[in-house]
């Protein structure tokens, strides 16, 4: 599991004792918490400009020039 903040630097991560036997499973555990880090930021971001923004942070997807995934 990887905790990162809003600077969307990495805090912490955790690796289990078992994912340490599998190397090729250990990698595809820390893409996958780094990824879910990721989305659980991305999540919070638009949480967040929808409270200041009418439509939230999706509604400025028509703006051109602006990619918002």
């Amino acid at each position: 599991m990887a905790d990162m903040n809003g600077k969307m630097e990495v805090v912490a991560l955790r690796i289990s004792a078992e994912a340490m036997e599998d190397r090729d499973m250990l990698q595809d555990l820390i893409c996958a918490a780094f990824n879910n880090a990721m989305e659980k930021i991305r999540e919070e971001i638009n949480r967040e400009m929808g409270s200041m923004i009418p439509g939230g942070i999706q509604g400025l997807s028509g703006i051109p020039g602006l990619n918002i995934p």
